[in-house]
């Protein structure tokens, strides 16, 4: 993590001044007197290989992030997310490569579900220690399954669907861009429709050993990520739920517990 700068809150300049010194116990600028001070945060940037991508951050003194920016570029959605600590999320996207007609639609959109499963597979085994290797389907179709985690004879099978369909929507059928503000709580309640909608098309036992994945296209960041995972989901019967932020690392929700009240018939 970088130690930000401290310049003079006046005239700039550089001070040899803790950047977490307490207001009170600042000296004045020896320059021009003032104790005010101006910070300048240096920025981490890092980027995954084979991708077009930029994600920034900004941490305090203990490492908690106060500010996100990601920019990402997959070839045929280019997205955008600001969000600063105590504040909504502003989101863009826009699809590069305008799939034209049906067919291309379903073509993007099995592309998209492939993308998505391989790197659930990845986040999958990590989190598990296993060996899991995605297997996908060819083509769009209207099966139960649009992918499996397979190992040896073991198979789970992966139902993948947006839960930003609105979004989504607009993205295939106008190519226009699409912005939005959004914080956990507006993302719970989207989580919580697409779980619910997705859960009452199958019955009990189609999705009892079956993993939940929602895209979004578009990367939510650490921090938004972070207190998504502190919350809890009812999964609709399915045995877990993912999410697959564009280009970001897949993570799993928590399942909330509930309780079964013991009725005594004395």
């Amino acid at each position: 993590m970088s130690v930000p700068s401290v310049l003079c809150g006046a005239c700039k300049a550089k001070l040899m001044e803790d950047p977490h010194l307490p207001a009170d116990k600042r000296l004045p600028c020896p320059s021009c007197g003032s104790v005010s001070r101006h910070f300048d945060m240096k920025m981490a940037v890092q980027g995954p290989p084979g991708t077009v991508q930029m994600s920034e951050k900004a941490t305090d003194k203990n490492n908690n992030i106060k500010a996100e920016r990601i920019n990402t570029n997959n070839g045929h959605i280019v997205s955008s997310m600001e969000h600063d600590a105590r504040s909504p999320a502003l989101v863009q996207s826009e699809r590069s490569s305008k799939p034209v007609g049906k067919e291309e639609n379903l073509k993007a959109k099995n592309k998209e579900e492939r993308t998505a499963a391989f790197a659930l597979c990845r986040a999958y085994n990590q989190k598990n220690k296993t060996n899991f290797e995605a297997e996908c389907k060819e083509s769009v179709d209207g099966n139960f399954e649009d992918a499996w985690l397979a190992e040896g004879t073991q198979r789970l099978p992966i139902q993948i669907c947006h839960f930003d369909t609105e979004l989504l929507a607009s993205l295939v059928t106008t190519g226009a861009t699409v912005t939005q503000t959004i914080d956990c709580t507006k993302l719970t309640k989207m989580i919580e429709k697409a779980v619910q909608s997705k859960a009452k098309r199958y019955a009990l036992a189609e999705k009892a050993s079956c993993i939940l994945l929602l895209q979004v296209p578009y990367g939510l960041g650490q921090s938004i990520r972070e207190e998504l995972q502190q919350r809890t989901f009812d999964f609709g019967g399915f045995i877990e739920v993912w999410i697959s932020p564009l280009h970001e690392d897949c993570f799993d929700l928590c399942k909330v517990e509930r309780l079964r009240l013991a009725i005594d018939d004395d």
